[in-house]
């Protein structure tokens, strides 16, 4: 329910902020195409409450870009490797403050994402312009390893599997540039979401939905047409 309600504010606070831009953009129109590529870092923080239940914040890197082949609007794409710490805490069981059980050691999860799609860029100053994505694509993902204990001993482990599935993402930033040194700093907020299921032998599969609201900083460099 949080996730979908998060969807629903974020498109909707995304559509609004498109259309208050364009209004701002009939004057700050570029003359030009400006394509660009970006190395850009991650903070991430699990969304769906399956997901909370075993990751924590984490971090990641990335490289993306867009070619516009018109002043507003172009392709987009993003390439990035994600890392989020087992949430280890959450499956504690304690008694009169004794613990009982749980995970006595995890990997982290970790999970690549390559997606492409639309970006539409809207000047509202000659170097500062709000720009919105929307891309698909795919995930890869890494499930940890965990060891599970009760009354201090080693009881079961579940081993690492790695799924694939389908990805996408919307986003919404600033892009101040300067035009002189041909760079861009780019900074704002994307909502990431799939849902691989891993598959552990034995019968045992998981189904995880894996949506993830992401803060980034990016540095571009860019490519005039």
């Amino acid at each position: 329910m949080t996730n979908k309600l998060f969807q629903s504010l974020f498109v909707a606070a995304i559509l609004f902020f498109v259309g208050a831009s364009t209004s701002f953009a009939q004057d700050n129109t570029p003359e030009e195409s400006v394509s660009y590529g970006a190395f850009t870092l991650y903070g991430n923080f699990p969304l769906s409450e399956e997901f909370k239940d075993q990751a924590k914040f984490g971090g990641g890197l990335g490289f993306e870009g867009a070619y516009y082949f018109s002043p507003l609007i172009g392709f987009a794409y993003s390439l990035d490797a994600q890392v989020n710490p087992y949430n280890k805490e959450a499956k504690d069981v304690s008694f009169g403050g004794v613990n009982l059980g749980g995970v006595e050691d995890a990997q982290p999860w970790v999970y690549g994402n390559l997606m492409g799609g639309i970006e539409l860029s809207f000047p509202i100053t000659p170097v500062v312009a709000p720009e919105f994505r929307a891309l698909g694509g795919v995930m890869i993902a890494r499930s940890p390893e965990v060891e599970y204990q009760a009354l201090g001993a080693n009881i079961a482990t579940t081993e690492a599997t790695t799924a694939a599935a389908f990805a996408y993402s919307i986003s919404g930033g600033l892009k101040i540039t300067n035009y002189d040194s041909g760079s861009a700093f780019r900074v704002g907020v994307r909502y990431l979401s799939a849902t691989p299921k891993f598959d552990y032998g034995n019968n045992q599969e998981q189904k995880l939905n894996m949506s993830s609201a992401q803060l980034y900083v990016s540095f571009a460099f860019l490519s005039r047409k």
